[in-house]
C-alpha cells in the first residue's frame, strides 16, 4: 500500500479524487517520511489545488513544512502566511479561536528568524503579545475541539532540527502532518523513542540534557493526544522541566527563549492565558536584551 501511495506521489498524478476522500495528506506524507520533501511539497500543492473548497489550515501547515524542509524557504513563508491571515480574519469575525492565530504567528516568527528576517519576526511576536494580553483579559474558547492536536503538530514541527532526518532506508516522522497521515511503522518508531517512564507519565531524569528533554517534550505532546485526560498534567511537567533546565544554562539565552515560548504556547492550549502571556513576555524580553536596540514591549491593547 505504501509503495502504491509513493508511486502516486512520485508521478504527481491528479489528486482530485484523493482530496475529496481525505487521502491527499497521506499521499504527501509518504515522500516526506522518506526525506523527499520537495516531492512532498509538490504533492501538497496539487492537493491544495484539487480541494473543492480550498486547502484547509492543516493542509497549508503541511505544505509549508515540506517546502521549508526542502530548503525552499521563501515559498514556505509565502504559504505560511495563509494560515496566519486566515485565523486572524476568522478570529476577528468570532468564527475561530484566537489560539490558532497565536500559534500561527509564533511558528512564522521562528521561520522568519531562521531566514534572517528578524524585523518581521519581531513584528509577529509583538502581535502575539497583544493577542495574549487580550486573551488574558477576555478569555478564549471554552471548547478545545482539536486545538490540542493543532498545537502539538506545530510544536513537533518546531523541533525538526532535533529529530533524525528520514530516508528510504529509515523513514522519519512527516512533521507538519496530522498523526492520521503518518504510516503505522513511522508512528510506532517515533513513540518507541519515548523512555518507558515518560510514556507512563513519569518525570524524566533531572540530568537529561536540554535538547534531549525538548525531544522528549515534542514527542510526548503527540503521544499524549491519545490520552487527553492526562494531557495537561503530563505536558505541564515537561514544559516546566524544560524551562528549569534552560534557566540553568545562563550562557545560552536562546535555550531559555525556546523553552519559555514552548511553554507559553502550551499554556494557551490549556486555557491558562495569563501565564502564557507572562512566559511570552519573558521570552521577548530576553530577545530584546540580546538585540542591538531593544524594542519597547507593549503588553496591553
Amino acid at each position: 500500500m505504501c509503495e502504491e501511495l509513493a508511486a502516486v506521489a512520485r508521478h504527481g498524478l491528479d489528486l482530485r479524487g484523493a482530496a475529496r476522500n481525505g487521502f491527499g495528506g497521506r499521499l504527501a506524507a509518504v515522500p516526506a517520511e522518506e526525506g523527499r520533501h520537495s516531492e512532498a511539497a509538490d504533492v501538497c500543492a496539487l492537493d491544495a489545488r484539487a480541494a473543492r473548497s480550498g486547502p484547509s489550515s492543516d493542509d497549508l501547515v503541511a505544505w509549508s513544512a515540506a517546502l521549508d524542509a526542502a530548503g525552499r524557504h521563501q515559498e514556505a513563508l509565502e504559504v505560511r502566511a495563509r494560515p496566519v491571515d486566515g485565523p486572524r480574519r476568522e478570529a476577528e469575525e468570532g468564527s475561530a479561536p484566537r489560539a490558532l492565530q497565536v500559534w500561527a504567528l509564533v511558528h512564522r516568527s521562528r521561520m522568519l528568524d531562521a531566514a534572517g528576517r528578524g524585523t518581521e519576526a519581531d513584528a509577529d511576536r509583538r502581535e502575539v503579545l497583544a493577542l495574549l494580553a487580550r486573551l488574558a483579559r477576555d478569555g478564549g474558547s471554552s471548547d478545545p475541539g482539536d486545538l490540542l492536536a493543532r498545537w502539538a503538530t506545530l510544536l513537533a514541527l518546531s523541533g525538526r532540527a532535533v529529530e533524525p532526518a528520514g530516508s528510504r532506508e529509515a523513514p522519519g516522522p512527516p512533521l507538519g502532518h496530522k498523526l492520521r497521515d503518518w504510516s503505522n511503522d513511522t508512528l510506532k518508531a517515533h513513540f518507541d523513542g519515548l523512555p518507558a517512564r515518560a510514556a507512563e507519565g513519569g518525570d524524566p531524569a533531572l540530568d537529561t540534557p536540554p535538547l534531549d528533554h525538548r525531544r522528549l517534550t515534542l514527542r510526548s505532546a503527540l503521544f499524549r493526544l491519545r490520552r487527553p485526560r492526562e494531557f495537561e498534567e503530563s505536558l505541564r511537567r515537561l514544559c516546566d522541566g524544560g524551562v528549569a533546565r534552560a534557566r540553568r544554562r545562563a550562557a545560552d539565552p536562546g535555550a531559555r527563549v525556546r523553552a519559555l515560548t514552548d511553554r507559553s504556547t502550551f499554556l494557551v492550549a490549556v486555557g491558562r492565558y495569563e501565564e502564557a502571556h507572562a512566559d511570552f513576555l519573558a521570552a521577548v524580553a530576553l530577545l530584546d536584551a540580546e538585540a542591538p536596540t531593544p524594542t519597547p514591549i507593549v503588553t496591553r491593547t
